[in-house]
């Protein structure tokens, strides 16, 4: 099978494949698909005026690599290591369902302080009936 060369290509692939293996693992191979398209194409485009005319403008401290549009001159970090809302939600989830602090930093590679903290932080303060 070739590779895709665009997202519109993955999307593609990844609906003919459902239909033949189900939409369970539809998540993981999208995940796979985009990282794929991001890492052998390596094609960013600027978040404010979607141009590709981008240069690497040094990295900040904690080592992202910062660019700067050359159209528009807006600059910043493009793939920061911040987790998503989502990926938050999983893991509050999956504490909900009576794991360990511990047992979810092994499973989701974070610390168990971060995993307490995201925890405390979607509690609500008040309990319902």
């Amino acid at each position: 099978m070739e590779l895709p060369n665009d997202i519109a290509s993955c999307h593609r692939i990844i609906l003919e494949l459902v239909s033949i293996i189900g939409s369970v693992i539809l998540g993981v191979i999208w995940y796979f698909c985009v990282k794929l398209y991001e890492m052998v194409l390596d094609v960013k485009c600027c978040h404010k005026c979607g141009s590709e005319h981008i240069v690497k403008n040094g990295s900040n401290a904690s080592g992202n690599p910062k660019y700067k549009c050359k159209a528009c001159g807006f600059g910043g970090v493009f793939q920061t290591l911040r987790k998503s809302e989502e990926f938050k939600e999983m893991v509050v989830r999956a504490a909900q369902e009576r794991s360990s602090s511990r047992g979810l930093a092994r499973t989701f590679g974070i610390s168990h302080q971060t995993a307490l903290r995201w925890i405390k932080k979607k509690r609500s303060p008040f309990p319902t009936s």
